[in-house]
């Protein structure tokens, strides 16, 4: 990947206009140009504009693109998204900035049309590998309040350093200072790859988890046949002893039975990564390495699919069918706003709603036969316990919807019990009156606490009842 400023379109020493300079006149064998014509925004009557000359061997001609170019007398910016064959897991693509200052008496202002360039690129893409590099003439970006690491160390024309080249990743470039391509003025740069990706980086982690077998489920099954369920309800002194009894026993029962296997984690394993992703990453990484470019365009187009659908639950939480991103730099993720997030979602615990509540058990308890009472029975609880999704996570009370469902016809007495206690006492158990909640952004723009919606994850016993 090659950055440079092209010639501009007249010379001064001739008052005919020159031909235009078309794009088969800085063509490159193997490279594609992507130019930004200098506009008259700049105040500038001569041609001019910045080029990016990307390697169709890092990438794919139709994943490279321009994304936006500015003109201004003080800077001049151009924008480009680059999707390489190859990237490190953790970072989504590379955004390459493309700066020409014109002179030092607007470094200041020039700088500050960096900054502000800089941070709608890590908005709309916060995992991206982001470069800014080009002829920054004095004007020095970490003075702007940016927190990126400057890697060109050599000097580029004379005994100064004016080409700069910034990322977020300390030692991601080593610079060698090459000769002066044709006529200009500049030395070329070589930048040598230093950075270490982070699967090579950190140790692999070892983590302990749950696997469900057809062989496990059987002798759970059998464990909870051969339970006398009535030691629980007799022995409990209300219904949140009798409750976390029987919901305790449950977990016990599948800790137990339940075989415990050992997952290797890498630093760079994103948090929604599944068996499936990650095969197509290593059969896309072997095809890389082939060199089969149709097959890996054909994993990658498999790839986003499977992506889309792990992302589709995400959607239907958020209420929000179609693109959008989030600014991540509005979201705090202190204690003390997390501490904040919890008073705000537990602010209607401060209102007495004791009223409300005795007319609901009035209505409730009032009928014309004053025997009759709201019950259930086995069937019921095992027809519910059925059609449970075993994909669901878990409530706070650990109880999966894998274990209810598999083992519907041994736990639908005992639930049936627990149900029919709290349709008689008009009681809940404090168990399932828990959740977790995990706040999602409603808009692109977090400005409050009301624009998260709160996500609670509940008991699915309390769903069922």
């Amino acid at each position: 990947m090659a950055e440079k400023s092209f010639p501009g379109r007249r010379r001064r020493d001739s008052k005919d206009e020159p031909p235009e300079i078309t794009d088969e006149l800085v063509a490159v064998d193997g490279f594609k140009a992507l130019r930004g014509d200098r506009t008259a925004d700049s105040g500038k009557k001569g041609g001019g504009g910045l080029m990016v000359y990307v390697n169709e061997e890092y990438c794919h001609p139709n994943n490279m693109s321009i994304k936006t170019h500015t003109s201004t007398p003080n800077s001049e910016i151009m924008t480009v998204s680059v999707r390489p064959y190859y990237i490190p897991r953790e970072f989504s693509h590379v955004v390459v900035m493309a700066v020409y200052v014109p002179h030092r008496n607007v470094s200041k202002e020039a700088a500050e049309e960096i900054q502000a360039a800089v941070y709608r690129i890590e908005s709309a893409s916060p995992d991206a590998f982001v470069v800014v590099t080009g002829d920054f003439n004095h004007c020095c970006v970490k003075t702007s309040g940016s927190h990126y690491y400057q890697h060109v160390k050599c000097n580029t024309r004379g005994g100064t350093v004016l080409d700069h080249c910034y990322t977020k990743v300390k030692d991601a470039y080593m610079s060698r200072s090459l000769p002066s391509l044709g006529k200009a003025d500049h030395n070329l740069i070589l930048l040598c790859p230093k950075y270490i990706p982070l699967v090579k980086k950190h140790k692999k982690e070892l983590i302990t988890v749950k696997k469900m077998t057809k062989d496990a489920m059987e002798r759970l099954k059998d464990s909870f046949e051969n339970t006398d369920w009535a030691v629980f309800e007799n022995s409990a002194k209300d219904i949140n002893e009798f409750t976390e009894s029987v919901c305790g026993y449950i977990q016990f029962c599948n800790d137990t039975v339940v075989q415990e296997k050992r997952v290797k984690v890498y630093a760079n394993c994103k948090p929604w990564m599944n068996a499936e992703i990650k095969r197509l990453i290593n059969d896309k990484r072997k095809s890389f390495a082939k060199g089969d470019k149709n097959t890996l365009k054909k994993i990658h187009k498999e790839l986003k699919r499977e992506i889309n659908k792990v992302w589709e639950g995400m959607r239907l939480m958020s209420g929000y069918a179609g693109k959008w991103k989030v600014n991540r730099s509005q979201l705090n993720g202190t204690r003390e706003y997390a501490n904040n997030l919890n008073h705000f979602y537990n602010r209607f615990d401060k209102i007495d709603f004791s009223d409300e509540r005795q007319r609901l058990k009035d209505m409730i308890g009032s009928t014309e036969d004053d025997n009759y009472s709201l019950q259930t029975n086995n069937q019921e609880v095992y027809g519910m316990f059925m059609r449970l999704k075993a994909t669901k996570a878990a409530g706070p009370d650990g109880l999966s919807p894998k274990v209810l469902k598999g083992c519907a016809f041994q736990l639908a007495s005992i639930f049936s019990s627990i149900f029919n206690y709290c349709f008689s006492h008009k009681v809940l158990p404090d168990l399932w009156k828990q959740s977790c909640i995990i706040p999602v952004p409603k808009k692109n723009t977090v400005e409050c606490m009301n624009d998260l919606r709160p996500v609670g994850l509940t008991s699915i016993a309390m769903k069922v009842w």
